[in-house]
This record gives structure tokens, sequence and C-alpha cells, in this order.
């Protein structure tokens, strides 16, 4: 099942579907740094869009008056739920 050829390396204790040690670090990685710049997007949502000076035009146009600033917590609620899903590895990288 496995073949033996020079870019394809068998790591010890593992089959081809397990993740390697280096899978598990970027995963967690990722995990950390999503939830917690979700988590620092959505807190600071207002002094990001202030800070860059722009609208989000169709956010104003469908999310009514304000909607740059939904449309920025919305971003930041979204990296939280995509770090989760990696983070317990309901979806794979």
């Amino acid at each position: 099942w496995l073949e033996r050829s020079p870019d394809k390396t068998e790591v010890p204790g593992s089959s081809p579907g397990t993740p390697t040690k280096s899978k598990k670090h970027m995963k967690f990685f990722l995990f950390i740094l999503l939830f917690f710049g979700g988590t620092i997007y959505i807190v600071y949502h207002r002094k990001i869009v202030k800070l860059i000076n722009m609208r989000i035009g169709w956010a104003e146009k469908y999310l009514g008056g304000g909607g740059t600033y939904t449309a920025h917590i919305l971003f930041g609620i979204v990296a939280i739920i995509l770090s989760l899903l990696i983070g317990f590895d309901w979806i794979s990288i």
C-alpha cells in the first residue's frame, strides 16, 4: 500500500492517512492564530475600520446603516469558526 520511491517517505508508526507531527503543529498554530486573531478583530473592529478608512459598499447596501462594522464582526466570527473546525479536525488542511 506504500510505494517505495524517493518522493514518498514512510514515517515510522504512521499510516498514509495519519498526519505527521509537523502537520499537527501547523494545525495547532492555525487554530491559535485564527481564534485569537478573530477575537481581537471583533474587539477592535471599530478602530480597524477607522484606521484603514474604508467602507464596504456591499455591506452598507445589504446590511443597512453600519453594515461595514457588521461585516467586520462577521469576518471575525468566520475566523473563529474556521479555527475551531481546523483545531478539532472537522476539516482537513
